[in-house]
């Protein structure tokens, strides 16, 4: 019911944010960069503070702040193949002062008023990794300890910051209280996006950039969390996702392995369904579930029949999650393992016992 205020913006907020930047070297399309502006302070603060509250007044934000020059970054391997490097995403300077203003003064709204899911973990203050595995592993050991079987679900969302529908995100945006000239200024700031390649000191063309969250950005990422916020409101879900970005997984559980199997394949449904409401795209194959039993002992290996848009869901005995490997006997060998070969080529969806990596 509330609405997001953006009043203007002060020397102080600007001053506080050149310096924050001040040690960053790296230059976006226009070849100025953070360092120089923090040696330039007292000359361009007062500019900038004129041109950023224009901007908001005007619910306009500038197309020249809008390109984003892209710098393909080796990975590894065979140097030919466009799958090995890491595309990093150079804004302009100045565009980061505004949105990083801006980015602070939306979280202390969707604070204030409590909106973001409670289960989110990624790009939050007070948020981590380490915490969301410390409340996922809390939870299994805790239904363990009740005799319950317990199966974890880890959907794969492909490129969900590149292809998210900017009209949805809109439309959240307005739902959750950003209206009038400020969900203008949003409207525009997602509007008109270009990128070109720079590789040794050669630019291709620019080209349009029409979904997605702009990489690199300051905004982005806060953008995403609100473009998503909802999956935790999917009716009928007994268990309440677990996310980290756009990492989801849930962790069901029951006393018997059929009502595991319905609840999983209930929620499973229910995601799905969200995703393509929302115009998204799950990787089948990497896309899988684990298992959890409160029997240590058993002579048949139990399993689930699940699916996903009739495509099976393989069952895995480990996986990675949020960077670390778990496995279905919470043992951490494979963890243990992959730290100790100095992260070399274990695969973390083999699905084999990892007690044989030791064998």
């Amino acid at each position: 019911m509330n609405s997001f205020v953006c009043e203007p913006i002060t020397l102080k907020e600007i001053s506080n944010k050149i310096i924050k930047f001040k040690g960053k070297t790296s230059c976006g399309p226009d070849y100025i960069n953070a360092k120089f502006i923090f040696n330039f302070e007292q000359l361009l603060a007062s500019p900038l503070q004129y041109i950023f509250n224009l901007s908001i007044a005007n619910g306009i934000f500038p197309d020249q702040l809008k390109v984003a020059k892209i710098l393909p970054i080796h990975k590894k391997g065979d140097k030919h193949t466009v799958g090995n490097y890491r595309p990093i995403s150079l804004l302009n300077s100045f565009s980061k002062i505004l949105e990083s203003i801006i980015a602070d003064r939306l979280t202390a709204f969707l604070l204030k008023y409590n909106i973001i899911y409670q289960y989110q973990f990624g790009f939050r203050k007070k948020f981590s990794t380490r915490l969301a595995l410390i409340d996922s592993v809390d939870d299994i050991l805790y239904n363990l300890n009740e005799k319950n079987y317990v199966a974890g679900v880890f959907f794969d969302i492909t490129k969900a910051f590149d292809t998210l529908d900017r009209n949805i995100l809109l439309k959240k945006l307005y739902n959750y209280g950003i209206r009038g000239n400020i969900h203008s200024w949003f409207e525009s700031y997602l509007s008109n996006r270009r990128q070109y390649v720079m590789l040794n000191g050669i630019s291709s063309t620019i080209a349009n950039v029409k979904y997605g969250v702009p990489q690199g950005s300051v905004l982005g990422p806060l953008l995403f969390l609100i473009y998503i916020n909802d999956v935790g409101n999917i009716a009928n879900m007994i268990s309440k996702p677990k996310i980290f970005a756009d990492d989801t997984n849930i962790f069901n559980y029951g006393k018997n392995l059929n009502e595991v199997n319905v609840i999983c394949q209930n929620s499973i449904n229910s995601i799905s369904n969200w995703v393509l409401a929302n115009r998204l795209n799950i990787n089948y194959d990497k896309t899988h579930y684990m298992l959890f039993s409160p029997f240590k002992f058993q002579t048949i290996t139990p399993i689930l029949h699940l699916s996903l848009n009739g495509c099976v869901i393989n069952k895995v005995s480990s996986t990675k999650f949020l960077g670390v490997i778990i496995d279905e006997n919470l043992e951490w060998k494979g963890h243990l393992y992959e730290l100790a070969q100095g992260f070399s080529t274990y695969d973390p969806r083999i699905t084999c016992d990892p007690r044989r990596r030791f064998e």
